[in-house]
């Protein structure tokens, strides 16, 4: 995700330095930069960044960059800086990084986004803001202006984050159910795709059974991009966030539970692979 978003950013005119612990990823966005006739900023010349973006797999990794790797990119920041989090990170956890950076007069917005890579690369993102005040907002803005076209204001910091998780907890939920209702079709006699096609004609459509269903499930192409166990994990913060904050979420409780089995059993695999994991499951 971060590498299309980074081209977005670089065609829409910022100067933009790229980072990446694969240095391949790296490569390929200077490569790509220079072929876009605009070329980006290296790293070896430039003093005190004024924008950091983030786009990486946990809140612990994001910590680690910013604050306990050696150097951490925080020293890299000037004072007054911005930091904008679009990785899926743990609210509480978020919320706790805003206080540190605001010690050192550094502004915290978190920005996950919904779309994958082909929005990312087409920079028509839906993006979920979390922000302390008006003014961090308003700074971030332009920036996600150039990679989504919905910028969704959830609430203050964390708020992005915990919005991201819940969102795509209930789309994990409802994956589940279509896949177990298919198979469960299957068992009643009923041909999948008649059954996808009675779904999508009633009650129980969604945009997962109407476009993630027959574009990657029925296929059978398990290529939508997104890992399972970055699902599992989205899933799983959204149950913390159940437990955080003393509600009450049985289905989404369950959800978590199911996708956490799912990564387990199938490492690496695309989260809609789901549907296999559904199959085997009934098969038993």
């Amino acid at each position: 995700m971060g590498l299309p978003m980074a081209l977005q950013l670089v065609r829409a005119g910022y100067r933009v330095v790229g980072m990446d612990s694969d240095s391949n990823a790296v490569t390929t966005f200077y490569d790509s930069a220079s072929a876009l006739s605009v070329p980006s900023a290296t790293d070896d010349h430039l003093g005190l960044f004024d924008v950091v973006i983030t786009m990486l797999p946990t809140s612990a990794v994001v910590r680690t960059v910013l604050l306990d790797a050696g150097p951490p990119l925080l020293s890299r920041i000037r004072s007054g800086g911005l930091v904008i989090d679009m990785s899926s990170s743990a609210a509480s956890e978020t919320i706790d990084l805003g206080r540190e950076l605001a010690k050192h007069d550094i502004a915290l917005v978190d920005a996950p986004v919904s779309g994958g890579t082909a929005a990312a690369a087409q920079g028509t993102l839906a993006i979920m803001i979390g922000a302390r005040d008006d003014a961090s907002f308003k700074r971030a803005q332009p920036l996600l202006a150039a990679l989504g076209n919905r910028l969704l204001r959830a609430g203050p910091i964390g708020a992005g984050h915990a919005a991201k998780a819940i969102n795509n907890a209930v789309a994990a939920t409802v994956i589940s159910a279509t896949s177990e209702g298919l198979v469960l079709a299957e068992k009643c006699g009923i041909e999948r795709s008649d059954m996808l096609e009675i779904i999508n004609a009633s009650t129980g459509q969604s945009l997962c059974s109407k476009a993630l269903f027959p574009s990657q499930i029925m296929s059978g192409k398990f290529a939508q991009g997104f890992a399972i166990e970055l699902m599992a994990k989205d899933v799983g913060l959204a149950a913390r966030l159940v437990e955080e904050s003393g509600s009450v979420a049985p289905m989404l409780e369950l959800a978590a539970a199911q996708w956490a089995q799912a990564a387990k059993a199938k490492p690496g695999a695309d989260f809609t692979e789901m549907q296999l994991f559904v199959e085997e499951r009934a098969s038993e």
